[in-house]
């Protein structure tokens, strides 16, 4: 009873031992006598088995069985270097390839051969970083994030802001780099990927920004806050926090023009902290609130079947393409020939974006308004369609919906979500370098590409129609 086995870490956190080749795992043991049976009992059926004797922490080899197939000298070096591998990833945040350059570095050339390839080692990495599913906490005190979700898959620091306070709390993610981006990007798009996702957290609001020049930008998601309410306070910390940080790593955030859904607290909130920035409602935004209450008001069926009738609503969204000093009179234009059936949305559409609701009539014939909540300065895209904009919303779209389902897939844990937001900072990465390489971006569609163009060569050629064909023209282009 002199020989002893040695121990060999398990992939799955049970160690095994060495006999003579073999790896063999625990069966049972009765006090200080263990029962070994071969690792590959269940793929091979290998009846091959071993009996040792533990004594001051050293396995004693008792005896030992044949086995159905050959030794494999090298399989404990392997299988050692595995689990080293599987213990830095789950102890570092290392990035995987060092992690994997580092251990491989070290084994002999008559082990390289037996080793799993590199894309085998990196899902192994994966897979130890990988946060099992946690009993959703019932109240923001009681989220605990672990340190693996404070930082990206690359190791770099990633939730960067935690404001917890009076029942009210903001988990910021973004990285120094992308933070350095979005300082260098003329405008901004603001917008909610989804809403009541967990029981403590009510939404995740996503800032996005073109990366890269001219010829290969493109737009990505560079700042994800998970939120507990949608009031003007929060998102005041929100945007204060966002700039901190930005300050404290050398950069200073100064948008021209910063592009978000139609939300009073946010806009007051951007105007408080981005006093210099233009403020602008998000175009599809517009559209599809324009499409929900003609739903509201009975008019989608007449909408669909009726395209003269269509035609017709599709104008008063045309508004957007004018002057915001335009806008009241062209409406009235608009609001003169619309059709019996759409009063009840032409007037929904002058309260809430055009001229204000009535509070009072004057026994003069003239009325008193409230200021509209969203005037055409904000919703009028006159000054941004030289952006792009249609291709450009269309990639926040693109976005938009891939965020709402990799959070759907996450089922509404906290954890899950930021364990989905790293792998898509990975993502943007990854996009970030191919940028960096000259790398043209990925084509836009054609049908949508060539949408914008016929828009833009209407624009272009406005001294040519009468502000009523203006308008008509750039409807037939648009759909709700």
């Amino acid at each position: 009873m002199n020989e002893i086995c040695e121990i060999v870490p398990s992939q799955k956190g049970h160690d095994k031992i060495n006999v003579h080749g073999y790896l063999m795992v625990k069966e049972r043991n009765r006090d200080d006598k263990y029962y070994w049976c071969c690792e590959k009992r269940k793929l091979e059926g290998c009846k091959g088995r071993a009996t040792t004797i533990l004594s001051d922490g050293f396995h004693y080899l008792k005896k030992s069985g044949n086995h159905n197939h050959a030794p494999q000298a090298c399989s404990a070096n392997v299988a050692k270097v595995i689990a080293e591998i599987k213990k830095q990833a789950g102890e570092t945040r290392e990035k995987p390839i060092n992690i994997i350059q580092n251990n491989m570095e070290n084994i002999s050339e008559e082990v390289h051969p037996y080793m799993p390839s590199q894309n085998a080692l990196r899902k192994k990495i994966f897979r130890v970083r990988k946060i099992e599913t946690l009993p959703e906490p019932q109240s923001i005190d009681e989220v605990d994030i672990p340190d693996s979700l404070c930082i990206t898959l690359n190791g770099e620091l990633f939730l960067v802001k935690d404001h917890n306070n009076e029942q009210e709390r903001i988990l910021m993610f973004t990285t120094k780099n992308n933070i350095q981006h979005l300082s260098q990007a003329l405008y901004w798009f603001m917008d909610s990927a989804f809403k009541m996702i967990s029981t403590t957290y009510y939404h995740l609001y996503i800032i996005y920004a073109p990366v890269g020049t001219e010829s290969n930008s493109r737009i990505l998601p560079l700042v994800y806050a998970l939120m507990t309410s949608r009031t003007e306070k929060l998102y005041k910390k929100l945007f204060n926090d966002l700039s901190k940080f930005a300050e404290e790593n050398g950069t200073h955030l100064a948008p021209s023009y910063i592009v978000t859904d139609f939300e009073k607290a946010v806009i007051n909130s951007i105007h408080y902290e981005f006093p210099d920035a233009t403020v602008k409602g998000c175009f599809s935004r517009l559209g599809q609130n324009y499409w929900k209450k003609i739903q509201d008001y009975g008019l989608a069926i007449k909408y669909g079947s009726d395209e003269q009738f269509s035609l017709t609503l599709r104008q008063l969204y045309a508004l957007s393409f004018l002057h915001p000093q335009e806008i009241p009179g062209a409406f009235n234009l608009l609001k003169s020939a619309m059709p019996k059936e759409a009063n009840d949305i032409v007037q929904w559409f002058e309260d809430n974006y055009v001229f204000g609701r009535v509070i009072r009539e004057m026994r003069n014939g003239n009325v008193i308004r409230d200021s509209p909540p969203f005037p055409p300065t904000l919703w009028s895209v006159y000054d941004i369609s030289k952006f792009g904009f249609l291709q450009t919303q269309s990639a926040v779209e693109t976005w938009h919906h891939r965020c709402e389902t990799l959070i759907e897939e996450a089922n509404g844990v906290v954890c899950k979500i930021i364990e989905e937001l790293q792998i898509e900072q990975q993502e943007i990465d990854v996009q970030m370098e191919s940028i960096i390489n000259g790398e043209q971006r990925p084509k836009q569609k054609k049908k949508l590409i060539d949408r914008e163009n016929r828009i833009m060569t209407v624009i272009n050629n406005r001294e040519l129609y009468s502000l009523m064909d203006f308008l008509r023209e750039l409807a037939q282009n648009l759909s709700l």
